[in-house]
């Protein structure tokens, strides 16, 4: 089980990026490229030839309500409750569509750990 909130997380990075003025690109350089470069996981975080990356599909005009019955996780709350969010509207992952629409269609055992290994400095 994870911890309230990190469903929510890449939408309301977007959302909230968005609305201060962030970039797109400094959106996915925050969620994406320098979360895996923090923590040491090598050929994740950019769209490259050699890379492992999954993909997230975002349809800009669609907004979903944050409510407790549409989050997966194991709190019986979330703080961030009646939030209106852009949300993914795909995750693909070796080319396999995994999430749909807030609903994982993926097969279980298909993901696969990886270690982190955090810089140092």
């Amino acid at each position: 089980p994870a911890f309230p909130g990190v469903e929510t997380m890449f939408p309301i990075v977007l959302t909230e990026g968005l609305r201060r003025g962030l970039s797109l690109e400094k959106i996915v350089a925050v969620c994406s490229t320098n979360a895996a470069s923090i923590h040491g996981l090598q050929g994740k975080g950019s769209i490259k030839v050699g890379n492992d990356g999954d993909l997230v599909i975002v349809d800009m005009n669609r907004r979903d309500k944050v409510t407790l019955d549409n989050q997966h996780g194991y709190s019986d709350y979330t703080m961030y409750e009646g939030m209106e969010l852009i949300w993914p509207k795909m995750t693909i992952s070796k080319g396999k569509i995994i999430v749909e629409d807030g609903e994982t269609v993926g097969k279980p055992g298909t993901g696969k750990m990886i270690k982190s290994v955090p810089r140092t400095s």
